[in-house]
């Protein structure tokens, strides 16, 4: 065998590590991306009579449960729609839509 090329060729074990670290990689930029777009929803304490809402929801569509007064809230801007934080963090670690429209978190 010609050692010349004996120095390109790659082990099974060394072409499997080079995939491995390249999709731990992309996976690391997804979860970037994911996080910049969560960290970029407005977020605010839940008030009934809140300016920022064109509408008041009154119940978190993940939770079923009622919001309470300065309840630490997320918004879409989909339709407007709003979440407990820490349910819509929850959503978002496996999904990228909104619960209630479905549109993406495109920020």
């Amino acid at each position: 065998m010609d050692p010349e090329l004996y120095n390109y060729t790659y082990s099974i074990d060394e072409i499997l590590d080079n995939l491995i670290k390249e999709n731990k990689i992309n996976e690391q930029n997804e979860n970037f991306r994911r996080d910049n777009k969560i960290s970029k929803l407005p977020e605010f304490k839940y008030k009934y009579s809140n300016k920022h809402m064109k509408r008041i929801d009154k119940i978190c569509a993940i939770c079923l449960n009622e919001f309470k007064e300065n309840d630490r809230v997320k918004m879409f801007s989909c339709e407007q729609h709003i979440f407990h934080k820490d349910c819509i963090l929850k959503w978002l670690n496996n999904n990228d839509i909104c619960p209630l429209c479905k549109k993406s978190i495109n920020y």
